[in-house]
């Protein structure tokens, strides 16, 4: 999950329910994305998934102390997109088994 204090906002991003372009978007948004890239679409996949790139721009909850991060629950915008379970599926086996073949795959997982 990421968060914002300037427009209070937390995020829980759900992977292939969109998570790369509306982490783009929010990234955009901060103002602090090198002058380069002048639209969401421009930022390298690379950069917005890579915690090293990302957390430059934007902030995860998990490194907040509890209290600081129940704080903004209460106060916060809070937001998710979800998307059907099985166009879900489809889409992440597409995108992971026919599209990148080197990515990792358990094997337990498969079999079953």
């Amino acid at each position: 999950m990421y968060f914002d204090d300037q427009m209070d906002y937390i995020y829980c991003l759900v992977s292939k329910a969109s998570c790369t372009n509306w982490k783009r978007t929010l990234m955009m948004l901060t103002g602090r994305v090198p002058a380069e890239f002048r639209h969401a679409d421009q930022l390298p996949v690379g950069m917005v998934h890579d915690h090293q790139h990302s957390d430059k721009y934007m902030a995860r909850v998990e490194t907040l102390p509890p209290a600081y991060r129940d704080w903004r629950f209460t106060r916060y915008f809070t937001f998710m997109f979800v998307r059907e379970p099985l166009e879900r599926l489809v889409s992440a086996y597409r995108d992971k088994v026919l599209v990148d073949p080197g990515y990792h795959v358990d094997v337990e997982i498969v079999r079953r």
